[in-house]
């Protein structure tokens, strides 16, 4: 499959998603997004409408699902893109200095819908979320007692929690309905415990994560091949589940 792009290279990918209709959506890191809207059909550019429309030549960074038939394309500086499917039109949504909950940044680098239907956004800073029932968009600035944002990546879980990355290597984990907050702190010294900063990855299977952690300041100077150095296991019970992995041989 080929996205079919005006360039001379095939387009990079940046994002993929499925929306609740089956249509799959792709983002690229130049070439703005492509929709293959059934089984076997043709991936077609998305095409941004008024005189200013940029979209095409932008690089989309996240993409999530509004509601039924309505998509966001989270794009790199030019905020949201979105895309009505039964009306056929797209509109921007930008950061606006004027309105205090607008988009908190043009600068979108996650976006979330948790199964209540709200949408979290995460631009490097404070959050923006979307509230379906009221339609509106409204700045989070402060989760817990975590004040200074700077958010990056976001998990649903089965529960219908959701789960930020805070400042410090710590984790939220958000309540949407009540807006009650917990907060999963950083241990020390390597302790069991311990939430070391880094990427968390979802397995196919939805049993477990993986984080990957980046390595210290100078260490690829010294050792140039890359290495699995520990694995992070998520458990309500820390120790019994080290005395349960010692007793394997772990």
């Amino acid at each position: 499959m080929h996205l079919g792009a005006a360039a001379r290279t095939e387009p990079s990918i940046s994002a993929l998603y499925q929306d609740s209709a089956g249509r799959v959506w792709i983002g690229t890191r130049a070439n703005g997004a492509f929709v293959i809207g059934a089984a076997g059909a043709a991936p077609a550019p998305i095409v941004e409408q008024g005189a200013q429309a940029t979209l095409q030549g932008e690089r989309v960074c996240s993409i999530v699902e509004k509601e039924a038939d309505v998509i966001w394309l989270g794009t790199e500086s030019g905020g949201i893109v979105e895309v009505d499917m039964q009306q056929e039109t797209t509109r921007r949504l930008r950061y606006r200095g004027d309105v205090q909950d607008s988009l908190r940044s043009d600068e979108v680098v996650a976006m979330l819908r948790e199964r209540g239907g709200q949408v979290f956004v995460a631009t490097g800073g404070p959050l923006s979320q979307h509230d379906p029932r009221s339609h509106g968009v409204v700045t989070v600035r402060t989760i817990g007692t975590t004040t200074g944002l700077n958010i990056y990546h976001m998990l649903t879980r089965p529960d219908g929690k959701v789960w930020l990355s805070v400042p410090g290597g710590s984790v939220s984990i958000v309540t949407p309905r009540t807006g009650a907050v917990t907060e999963l702190k950083a241990g020390a010294n390597g302790k069991p415990g311990v939430l070391p900063k880094g990427r968390v990855l979802k397995s196919p299977c939805g049993k477990f994560y993986l984080q990957l952690i980046e390595p210290e300041p100078g260490i690829l100077d010294v050792e140039g091949e890359e290495s699995l150095q520990r694995i992070g296991l998520g458990t309500p019970d820390v120790l019994a589940s080290v005395t349960a992995l010692r007793e394997r041989g772990v």
